[in-house]
């Protein structure tokens, strides 16, 4: 590597590094020092939680980032130190560079975080003789994302990989199990709700593939290839309500456990969509999380005649009778997308 050459990367990485510690130090006047203040700059970013986000041009790129720090002004900067990247890819021309690496980004509880692995891009331009990020790209696997107990089967519910809150989940487990290196439920009707959930998402699987192989590029109709329905698991005594999640995402079948996020944003459009009160929805949530009628009265400071009443009023609303009918149609509003 030649001496400008060296130079410059050192330079890039510096501009790269001076961006993260921006923000997390939600520090928006160093923040954007890194960036060109161009109307073709583009900052796109889909996440492991299915949020994705295009913005395009200095000044909605700028103004949005201005806005999140002014939100959530609370700097994260124990989550600096901890923050490592590997796999640096630097290529340089006269005037234009990209650096390709991915970034391992810890969880702090900050609205702005993206904890995991975050596989990134930064194309960067020349400017008054230092660099500018002119573009930015972070794409991030539910694989690589998932803070909880994430597992990967095939179509036979064989298990391939679970990640170490997985390992750490799964003994002493009440309502699912592995058996002969397949991931089974113990109660009989959960058993068979898991099954067909996976079958689901094996026939979504095949369709990312075939048309994928056929047409040698990413399915235009890519939305469609990624989804997550909920699978109400019980054990033998049919109590101890749980959810797990069947996600396919292009074209792998993942279980997910205790997550929270997809959770509260089925319930959210539940609420909407049925109505719920807002007493309603926290009686649906505790009951979600395992709770039975007379702990979530406790929990709400209710009595279990005001429990019972908010749950036959949501039977009404969704015109089912049982907890977990329930359960299963809240958690399954706008099913087709996580």
């Amino acid at each position: 590597m030649s001496a400008p050459d060296c130079e410059d990367r050192i330079a890039i990485l510096e501009v790269i590094e001076a961006e993260t510690v921006a923000y997390f130090s939600k520090d928006y006047e160093s923040w954007k020092r890194c960036w060109l203040h161009a109307p073709h700059i583009r900052k796109w970013s889909h996440l492991g939680d299915g949020s994705t986000a295009m913005d395009e041009g200095w000044d909605q790129i700028g103004a949005k980032m201005k806005h999140s720090m002014e939100q959530f002004p609370e700097p994260e900067a124990s989550a600096i130190a901890r923050v490592r990247r590997e796999r640096i890819d630097i290529r340089i021309g006269s005037n234009l560079a990209w650096a390709t690496f991915d970034q391992h980004a810890p969880k702090t509880g900050d609205a702005l975080d993206n904890p995991g692995v975050q596989h990134q891009m930064r194309i960067l331009e020349r400017e008054n003789g230092g660099w500018k990020i002119s573009c930015a790209i972070v794409m991030q696997r539910r694989i690589d994302y998932a803070p909880g107990p994430l597992l990967q089967v095939d179509a036979d519910a064989t298990l391939l990989w679970m990640n170490g809150a997985a390992e750490k989940y799964f003994p002493g487990q009440q309502g699912l199990l592995i058996s002969g290196g397949r991931l089974r439920a113990r109660n009989r009707t959960s058993d068979k709700a898991l099954r067909g959930a996976i079958r689901w998402a094996s026939h979504i699987s095949e369709r990312y593939y075939r048309v994928f192989h056929q047409n040698n590029t990413v399915p235009a109709t890519g939305l469609s290839m990624c989804g997550a329905v909920p699978v109400v698991v019980c054990d033998d005594q049919d109590v101890n309500l749980q959810i797990c999640w069947v996600i396919v995402d292009g074209g792998i079948i993942l279980i997910s456990f205790h997550d929270k996020h997809m959770t509260e944003r089925r319930l959210a459009a539940a609420e909407t969509i049925y109505s719920l009160s807002p007493a309603q929805t926290r009686l649906a949530k505790l009951i979600i999380e395992g709770h039975d009628l007379a702990q979530a009265a406790t929990i709400l400071d209710v009595s279990i005649n005001t429990a019972r009443t908010h749950l036959q009023r949501m039977f009404d609303k969704t015109g089912v009778r049982s907890q977990t009918a329930l359960v299963r149609v809240l958690l399954s509003t706008n099913s087709a997308f996580w």
